[in-house]
């Protein structure tokens, strides 16, 4: 039986020359090809950002600072979403983005908790997910939050209200939507400061407006109707609802203290044209950019951000417009 013959062909010395040169010119030429090309070859990046609702002046500014960031960065494709005030409308989209398969998801979720099962499901995903303005409640591996301490802000609106009134003052409290991380927390810093001082400072009616402008209005007047004297201040989880009350009041020939928060650019003229008496500035353009980065940094190179990282806001007022993050938008 023939078994056949196996020929070992041996490279001369002078072929094996020859094929390690060849291997390299090749391998120079794919790192002068990488260098080329640049770092973002192996760095480009998509991320999916989510924010509440587009049709918040707040969120549309949140929104644009993430894009420009990821432009100022390079090398990152965003995938965009209006969550459209839904639940079912930003899980959706975060489904979406898993199946996708994005690099990472910045999100400011609708609500703390109903949000948590679409986010558990990225996080399993191995995607790292960044929690912006509003926090979510019960995932484990969230890489980080970045937001503004919203508590810190309720403090400083009843702090500013205690300087203003200090023999005492009637207080209207319009909260904000409910199940939403902020206005949990806005509402909580109020009461810390206030609830002390309860033989001072009377919350004559307390109602959720969430954070609409025609809700603050309405609730407002209505809120008003029922009152035999109008209250001292009124206080707002943001500047939709406080400027919807402030329509109310001047409608109304009422000398009410109105305070809002988020430093909207139509708030801060109000502040500086002697409107609303102040409004909190929580730095939104600051939160979001330092959650792009953030995020870029982990996926580039591996640095892990702090769990939370909290930026402390400020009430302005006339005495201090200039410090408002959005005042050159200011018409």
């Amino acid at each position: 039986m023939h078994h056949g013959t196996t020929i070992r062909q041996t490279a001369t010395p002078s072929s094996r020359h020859r094929r390690s040169i060849g291997a390299a010119i090749k391998a120079g030429l794919l790192a002068t090809t990488l260098a080329i090309s640049g770092h973002s070859l192996a760095q480009d990046l998509e991320i999916f950002t989510s924010v509440p609702s587009l049709g918040f002046p707040f969120f549309v500014h949140m929104q644009k600072e993430l894009s420009a960031e990821a432009d100022s960065l390079g090398g990152i494709t965003l995938m965009e979403s209006d969550g459209q005030n839904q639940t079912t409308k930003q899980t959706a989209d975060v489904e979406s983005a898993i199946i996708k398969g994005v690099d990472g998801i910045v999100i400011s979720p609708i609500d703390a908790v109903a949000m948590a099962p679409a986010l558990q499901q990225a996080v399993d995903a191995e995607i790292p997910v960044i929690t912006i303005d509003r926090a979510v409640q019960g995932v484990e591996g969230i890489l980080s939050h970045v937001g503004a301490d919203n508590v810190l802000g309720g403090q400083a609106q009843a702090n500013l209200i205690v300087s203003l009134f200090p023999d005492g003052a009637t207080v209207v409290n319009l909260q904000g939507q409910p199940g939403a991380s902020p206005a949990i927390d806005r509402n909580r810093g109020v009461h810390d400061v206030l609830d002390p001082l309860s033989d001072k400072y009377t919350f004559v009616a307390e109602q959720t407006a969430n954070f609409a402008r025609e809700e603050g209005a309405s609730v407002t007047e209505s809120i008003l109707a029922g009152l035999d004297t109008p209250p001292d201040v009124i206080v707002a989880a943001n500047d939709d609802m406080a400027l919807g009350a402030l329509q109310v009041a001047q409608e109304q020939n009422l000398d009410i203290v109105i305070i809002g928060f988020d430093a909207l650019p139509e708030a801060l003229g109000s502040v500086r044209d002697g409107g609303l008496t102040a409004t909190i500035e929580q730095f939104p353009g600051g939160q979001s950019r330092t959650a792009m980065q953030a995020m870029v940094s982990y996926l580039r190179d591996g640095t892990a951000p702090d769990e939370q990282v909290l930026l402390t806001p400020i009430a302005i007022t006339q005495s201090n417009i200039e410090e408002g993050e959005r005042l050159g938008e200011v018409q």
